[in-house]
């Protein structure tokens, strides 16, 4: 089975954007809740 490397990539960036915005949404949540 080939990957068609364009796609992947493509994929990988997506899966990449959404797992960092996730992650500053949780800094931003503890921080807010820190300062609370």
């Amino acid at each position: 089975m080939l990957i068609d490397e364009e796609k992947f990539k493509k994929y990988a960036m997506m899966a990449y954007e959404k797992h960092l915005g996730s992650a500053i949404m949780l800094l931003c949540d503890y921080y807010k809740n820190k300062g609370n």
